[in-house]
């Protein structure tokens, strides 16, 4: 762990990003959009919001562009304010993950992974198609060496799913060493928490899908490392089913998650909900620091998660979900 933080660095730019969270838009105007008829309807409420709207050359919004920009603007205010921005990468690496894995993915079948990438990363879509020809200079340690790994995993088994599993591991690995260096505690119990919500999921698909010795082969595979919890305690887990699993965790920080799991027997999608309420609960510790880097990491988790409530809203609208079947899936909001 690196040295004890100098929370006093950090008086400016937190008050910055204090007055700035109070344009953050709250859980009460995502129920004014839902509740609105019409894409159309959405759409003009996101720009009363402050959203910066980007068009298609057809006149038409481009809404992934547009929630890309809210992100990279909230980005841009953090990295522009925030001493030692450095220590907040872990943030980011989950996009720059993605990006390297559609790249690879898009590689093989000779197709464009342009409409697949993020730019919200620490490093270009253009860096990414770099990166998987074997120009990876400034990619963090871990995933570097993974990209080599996952091209030449999916050479031998012709199976995708083990570049996700690769590169994965590897984001997360370069995540926790970077929240680890960076001195602050939240941080890394941040990635921790993702981490064991990760595991718990994988743990229990596998379990569902009654995959016997394979579904063991997969899970002694695809475990992340560096969370609460071992591959030894996954592995106990899906010996014994699913009850053991919610047993295990039932006086755990992931107690009313696994009450979820419970009351959601066939729904891995609502699961999945309840596993980013539980994260968001985690980051949610950021609205009770005065001072400190924590400010800033809570302000960027709230940007996420509200894209997230967004992406979903509009989605609905543009499909004709009903105002109910979208309000399942929403997550909890920062404020």
């Amino acid at each position: 762990m690196a040295s004890k933080i100098n929370t006093t660095e950090y008086m400016y730019c937190s008050a910055r990003i204090r007055a700035v969270e109070t344009m953050l838009i709250s859980s009460e105007k995502i129920r004014v959009m839902l509740d609105g008829a019409t894409f159309s309807e959405a759409i003009s409420k996101l720009e009363e919001y402050g959203a910066d709207l980007i068009y298609f050359e057809n006149g038409e919004v481009d809404t992934e562009s547009t929630l890309q920009k809210m992100y990279n603007d909230a980005c841009e205010l953090v990295w522009n304010n925030v001493v030692h921005a450095e220590n907040l990468n872990f943030l980011r690496y989950p996009y720059d993950c993605n990006n390297l894995k559609a790249c690879i993915k898009c590689n093989i079948r000779n197709i464009s992974p342009d409409s697949m990438l993020y730019d919200c990363g620490m490093f270009s879509p253009d860096e990414a198609k770099l990166a998987v020809q074997g120009e990876f200079a400034g990619y963090p340690k871990n995933m570097s060496a993974a990209i080599s790994q996952a091209i030449d995993a999916y050479a031998k088994t012709k199976n995708p799913q083990n570049i996700d599993i690769i590169l994965d591991r590897a984001c997360y690995a370069d995540m926790l060493e970077c929240a680890e260096n960076s001195g602050c505690e939240f941080f890394v119990e941040l990635v921790r928490t993702k981490i064991d919500l990760t595991n718990i999921i994988m743990c229990l698909r596998l379990i569902r899908m009654k995959m016997g010795r394979m579904g063991r082969a997969l899970l002694d595979g695809a475990v992340l490392s560096g969370g609460t919890y071992d591959l030894n305690f996954f592995a106990e887990c899906y010996e014994d089913g699913e009850d053991r699993l919610c047993e295990a965790l039932a006086f755990s920080k992931y107690s009313k998650f696994i009450l979820c799991i419970c009351e959601n027997p066939d729904t891995l999608s609502v699961i999945e909900k309840y596993s980013d309420d539980v994260y968001m609960e985690t980051a949610k510790y950021a609205k009770a620091v005065a001072f400190g880097p924590e400010v800033a990491a809570g302000y960027l988790i709230a940007v996420e998660y509200q894209i997230k409530n967004l992406r979903i809203i509009l989605d609905a609208k543009r499909t004709g979900k009903t105002s109910a079947q979208t309000q399942e899936r929403l997550r909890c909001l920062y404020v």
